[in-house]
């Protein structure tokens, strides 16, 4: 990160978290959960949330509906949008 770029915060307890059929966007700097890189296109777009398992998060399809990727991703890279 070069300081002008922050990650996403994770809800508080008790606040608005990720569930499955939200919408996300994802920050500039996530990867995939196993820490490979995201391609350009898959951050840039808005996700509907597949699944939560802890901090695991799998977006599936794209709110235009043209990819279905069925990625896991870290929540902290994660804003939930809707």
């Amino acid at each position: 990160m070069d300081g002008t770029e922050t990650l996403f915060q994770e809800p508080q307890e008790g606040g608005d978290s990720i569930r499955p059929g939200d919408v996300v966007e994802l920050d500039v700097t996530a990867t995939y959960y196993d820490g490979r890189i995201m391609p350009e296109w898959v951050k840039a777009d808005k996700w509907i949330v597949s699944s939560v398992s802890g901090d695991r998060v799998v977006i599936g399809e794209n709110v235009s509906g043209t990819h279905n990727i069925k990625s896991p991703v870290r929540m902290k890279y994660l804003r939930k949008i809707s």
